[in-house]
Parts: structure tokens; C-alpha cells; sequence
């Protein structure tokens, strides 16, 4: 298992304060453990801790500061075959500032699994390992009886591995079995709950990584986008984007322009290898010429009105024949109805 960061060496040394660490892993990791195997700490510097400018010019002035590690905030996805681990800090980073980001090499890929049968709340358990251990095994929870709340106390009764065990959850809510460790996380756990708990063998990165971090003196400041790691692309992937291109069909606008025969009869000149059939679909709109509303004013335009289009086809010229007229049907809805009864189907 390898694991490694993927923030460039020169944003490391010129860290926005609200930039996060992304590493990335060949493996997916068990995120029951990035809290505590993935830390990250500020460091002291002798510019930080001793003042020689006015007014301490002739003695040590302490800068009272705290170095306590930064609480962060994992979020994990895969990307192609490896996975990658979000660390972002959950406040923004002091300003010129060196960090130190440790992850420890106990830090493995996934090994629990969590399982609630009789699940009759949103009742939850947090599990740790209290020692790493590289053996398959199971530990099982099961609630007694539901949880009895007093006013200065919350009585679970359950049974963990078989032991029964009666805890207030208020003053100790932490279990430990076979060196697995449990937290009562909620207030109610109902009779009858159970939790199983599964570990199974897993793997470890071979040696701790650590990796020092600097940061801006700004906060206007702001990170870069992070791009993705792109997908490994192979032949196959290759020859099945070819195989596409070939099956694409190519779709050829044809333009014709009418052909007045009438007033109300005009032609249309099909394109070689073109026919019109009874499915085929059309469409029409009725509007003013040019948006003149003086023709509407002078009587030569009536939007009330309705047409039927009749449409034919001239096998030997190839055209379509289209014949509009007034219709007086008074069942017809739509503006332009088309007929065609003449179609081959």
C-alpha cells in the first residue's frame, strides 16, 4: 500500500490558508483511523517565539501563541483505481506559519465493518481499535434493555462479546473489548438492538510520512483549483472510442427553396435519395408577414382564421406539392392541420 500527497511541492511552500492537503492512496483506507493517525500541527519558529524590536530591545519578549494540532475535516473518493483523502482543516490556517502534516504508518487500508440488526432508532456506536492488530475477528453489541433516562442519569444495559455490562452513558460512555474499542455515541438505544462488528486482516504503509507546509502572509490569497487525476486509459478503451466514431452517423442539413405554382400552392425540390412518407412529422406556425401589424389593421391578416395544408408528391420531379387553404372545419383546434391522405405510407 503506498500513499502519497498530490499538492505540488511549490504549494507546499506557499500554502493558502485555506487551502486543503489532498493525498491519494493505492488502497482504500479505513477512515476509522484518520483521525488519529493523520494529524497536523503548526511549528515553532525562532521568529515567532523571541521579539528583539522595540520595546523589547534589550530583552526576550515571549509571543504567547498556541502550536496544538489542527482539527481537520476528511473527505474520501475514488478516482480511477487509487482513492483520495481530502484533508481540510476546519478553520482557516495561521498566516505565515509553518505546519507539519504526520501520517503514521499504523494508518492502513479498510478493515471494519459495522453491521446493526433490529434497527429500531438512529441509534449508532463509534469503534476504534485500542491496539493494531492484524487478525480476522467479531465482536457483537447487543442492547438489553432500551436505555432509562433520570435526571442526572442514562442507564444503558447490553452485552458486549457476551459480558453484561451496565453503564451510565453520561459519565462513561466508552467500552473496550478484545482490544476493540466502543463508543455509545446517541442517548437512546432500544432493546434488542445489535451491532456487529467484523475486523478483518489489512495492510500498512511501510514507513511514517511527513511533509512540512508553509503558508501564505495573505488571505485575499486563494487556493487553485484542484484538477482531477485523470483515469488510466487503455487499448480497449481506445479501440471502443474508434468503434464509436465509426458507428456515428453523419447528419447533412439540406436547404430547398420554394417554388410558387398558385397563390396558395408552392413546391419543394427533394434532396437525391429523399421520399416523404404518412410518418413523417410536420410543423407549422402562422404569424404576421415581416411582423407587419399594419396588415392585421388593414383587414389582409386574420389570426382567427385556420388552414389545412394538403400535401402531395411528384414522383417524376422528385418535389413535394404542398396546397394551403382556409379551413371552416369547426372541430379544428391547431392553427395548421396537414393532410396526408396522398402519402405513400
Amino acid at each position: 500500500m503506498t500513499i502519497r500527497i498530490t499538492n505540488s511541492e511549490a504549494e507546499l511552500k506557499s500554502f493558502p490558508s485555506s487551502q486543503s492537503i489532498y493525498l491519494l492512496s493505492s488502497e482504500e483506507l479505513e477512515d476509522k483511523s484518520f483521525e488519529d493517525n493523520i494529524v497536523l500541527f503548526r511549528l515553532q519558529t525562532e521568529n515567532q517565539l523571541i521579539n528583539l524590536s522595540e520595546p523589547y530591545s534589550y530583552n526576550l519578549g515571549f509571543i504567547k501563541e498556541t502550536f496544538d494540532r489542527v482539527n481537520l475535516t476528511f473527505i474520501t473518493s475514488k478516482i480511477g483505481d487509487d482513492y483520495s483523502i481530502q484533508c481540510k482543516p476546519k478553520e482557516l490556517l495561521n498566516l505565515d506559519s509553518t505546519y507539519c502534516l504526520s501520517i503514521n504508518k499504523t494508518l492502513s487500508s479498510k478493515f471494519l465493518t459495522l453491521t446493526k440488526n433490529n434497527s429500531k432508532s438512529n441509534s449508532n456506536i463509534n469503534v476504534k481499535l485500542k491496539d493494531n492488530f492484524n487478525i480476522k475477528s467479531q465482536s457483537i453489541l447487543k442492547i438489553v434493555e432500551t436505555s432509562f433516562i433520570t435526571g442526572s442519569k442514562n442507564i444503558a444495559n447490553l452485552l458486549f462479546d457476551g459480558r453484561a455490562i451496565t453503564l451510565d452513558v453520561r459519565s462513561k460512555n466508552k467500552i473496550l473489548s478484545n482490544n476493540v474499542e466502543v463508543t455509545l455515541e446517541d442517548t437512546i438505544y432500544v432493546k434488542d438492538e445489535e451491532f456487529i462488528i467484523d475486523i478483518d486482516p489489512h495492510t500498512e504503509q511501510e514507513e511514517d510520512l511527513l511533509a512540512y507546509i508553509h503558508t501564505v502572509n495573505s488571505k485575499s490569497i486563494n487556493p487553485i483549483p484542484k484538477e482531477e487525476v485523470p483515469n488510466r486509459v487503455s487499448n480497449l478503451d481506445i479501440i471502443n472510442y474508434y468503434n464509436t466514431l465509426n458507428k456515428t452517423e453523419v447528419i447533412k442539413i439540406e436547404r430547398s427553396i420554394p417554388k410558387y405554382l398558385r397563390s396558395n400552392v408552392f413546391s419543394i425540390k427533394l434532396p437525391e435519395g429523399y421520399k416523404i412518407k404518412k410518418d413523417g412529422t410536420f410543423k407549422a406556425t402562422v404569424s404576421l408577414v415581416f411582423n407587419n401589424y399594419l396588415l392585421e389593421q388593414l383587414k389582409l391578416y386574420d389570426s382567427s382564421k385556420k388552414y389545412i395544408c394538403v400535401i402531395s408528391v411528384d414522383d417524376f420531379d422528385n418535389e413535394v406539392i404542398i396546397e394551403v387553404s382556409y379551413t371552416n372545419n369547426p372541430l379544428q383546434i391547431e392553427p395548421v392541420v396537414f393532410d396526408l391522405t396522398n402519402l405513400e405510407d
